[in-house]
């Protein structure tokens, strides 16, 4: 009796824990093979790197994504590595973005501590930069091909999501001044 009750208890654990955890965006075994992908220039040395690494990371990484992460993502919307990426600007200054809840992303500059916020208004399809309580409207997705971007001036313009469309945004932004005579 005790040996059927067993059974079943094991059973019963598998299918939850199968029904609400290999639903995810496996954020550590993505870490991993970033991180294979990234070790040399040389595909063919970072193939046989991988190769050396895969049980190891499949095991483990696998096996924290589908038993821990995974299951938090599901159970509460966002996945608890969804960790700040750090990127260098053109400047050389080291910039910390994150997403934030609800969509969107904030952006730090780590040396000045300067915060911005991308914020995506799903009902208008609208991304909107915001800093220090000053909001100004970056774009708004019209349809997959369409946008309409908003020129310096804050006039909207809509464009087509082709390169010719992205120089003529280009072409009216430049001749567009903020200072008037």
């Amino acid at each position: 009796m005790k040996k059927a009750f067993f059974v079943i208890g094991m059973i019963g654990s598998v299918i939850v824990t199968f029904n609400s955890c290999a639903v995810g965006s496996f954020k550590t075994l993505n870490a991993c093979w970033d991180f294979n992908n990234g070790i040399s220039s040389n595909k063919y040395l970072n193939a046989i790197i991988g190769f050396i690494l895969i049980p190891f990371e499949v095991t483990i990484g696998g096996f924290c994504d589908v038993f821990i992460f995974n299951s938090v993502e599901f159970w509460t919307g966002s996945n608890p590595l969804a960790a700040t990426k750090i990127v260098k600007g053109s400047d050389g200054t080291d910039y910390a973005i994150s997403p934030m809840k609800g969509g969107g992303y904030m952006i730090k500059n780590l040396a000045t501590n300067a915060k911005m916020e991308l914020q995506f208004e799903a009902s208008t399809r609208t991304w909107t930069a915001v800093t220090e309580n000053v909001s100004v409207k970056l774009f708004s997705l019209v349809d997959d091909s369409h946008a309409i971007v908003y020129l310096p001036t804050g006039e909207p313009m809509e464009v087509a999501l082709t390169e010719e469309g992205i120089m003529a945004y280009k072409e009216a932004s430049s001749s567009t001044s903020l200072i008037t005579d």
